[in-house]
């Protein structure tokens, strides 16, 4: 299902006193770090999915965006495929 498909995603750049929030995986056989956010669902802004991704990840109700940042396209190789998909783009 997942290996030819698109992934949506949204990300945030938390800084806290010089700070970045970072996520870190634990459920795969590597652990990597990556910002916060998540997938945008159908017929959802970007904007409305990062203030539902980070409320979800952090508990924070009052979230605010306060500028867009750029837009990252990624393909990944296939001996470095991710294991639920192979091509992103992070709004």
């Amino acid at each position: 299902m997942y290996k030819d498909s698109i992934h949506v995603l949204t990300r945030a750049v938390v800084i806290d006193q010089d700070n970045i929030l970072l996520c870190k995986t634990l459920d795969l056989p590597i652990n990597f770090y990556f910002l916060p956010g998540g997938h945008v669902e159908h017929s959802e802004s970007a904007a409305s999915a990062l203030i539902r991704e980070l409320s979800e990840e952090t508990g924070v109700r009052n979230v605010q965006i306060k500028r867009f940042l750029g837009i990252l396209e990624h393909s990944f190789a296939p001996r470095f495929s991710s294991i639920c998909h192979n091509h992103e783009s992070i709004i």
